[in-house]
């Protein structure tokens, strides 16, 4: 049941975290670059899928590294001899796999070490693509924001009156 809780905590964090950043950045794309509301919908709509995919998946590593943390405490607090039956019971996820694996007291600290290192790269990637995300978004905005100017001059060019070609004078007819 615990980890069912920390499943959907680490999804609802993840989603909350990507309606605000999604919501701030469709501001930012309206507001302060001038993008059109059909472009500032889109990047917004790209971004909370993105960034609730990226902070579901970051805020679920670190609830999982606790969680092995609190494994190996519980297997160490036996003792020399690891009695698995303290840790079946109180985790009862693990329990098909604990009887497979020959593991001693001396190697418990070395799988820990080992998930926990695999499981801090895994963050700093999330980290990394969260980083990059923000990049792209920022990159996307000013390009848009440039076209979208540069489309409202043209407009405005076209509209005026003046035309390059015959330099604002009427033609003969």
């Amino acid at each position: 049941m615990d980890i069912l809780f920390n499943y959907i905590s680490a999804l609802l964090w993840g989603l909350l975290i990507g309606l605000i950043l999604s919501g701030f950045v469709m501001y930012l794309a309206h507001k302060i670059c001038g993008i059109s509301y059909l472009i500032s919908g889109l990047i917004g709509v790209f971004w909370l899928f993105f960034m609730t995919f990226q902070f579901t998946a970051l805020i679920g590593a670190n609830k999982t590294k606790k969680y092995v943390e609190n494994v190996v405490a519980s297997a160490q607090a036996v003792g020399e001899n690891i009695d698995w039956t303290i840790v079946k019971d109180k985790y009862s996820l693990l329990e098909s796999y604990l009887g497979k694996a020959e593991i001693t007291p001396a190697n418990v600290m070395d799988i820990k070490t080992m998930v926990i290192d695999s499981l801090n790269r895994y963050i700093w990637r999330r980290f990394g693509w969260i980083v990059g995300g923000i990049v792209l978004a920022f990159g996307v905005m000013i390009g848009g924001g440039a076209m979208e100017a540069n489309r409202v001059s043209n407009h405005r060019r076209r509209t005026s009156g003046i035309h390059r070609n015959n330099r604002g004078h009427r033609t003969r007819r």
